[in-house]
């Protein structure tokens, strides 16, 4: 099941990045601000599911 919590994730990052990829192309003048914003929304989002991968994995290691 790791694998697909993986692909699930994955596949739910690719549709923020699309999002916020979308966002940005709407808008001509992007400035530095709103690139970092967009890096830091991505971050949260990966550090989000790692985390929730790692403690199901724990949670599974664990009652076997």
């Amino acid at each position: 099941m790791i694998v697909l919590d993986i692909l699930f994730a994955l596949l739910a990052l690719s549709g923020v990045g699309v999002f916020l990829y979308i966002i940005q192309d709407f808008m001509r003048e992007t400035s530095i601000p709103l690139i970092s914003i967009f890096a830091l929304v991505i971050g949260m989002a990966v550090f989000d599911f790692l985390r929730e991968i790692a403690r199901n994995a724990k949670s599974r290691r664990d009652g076997d």
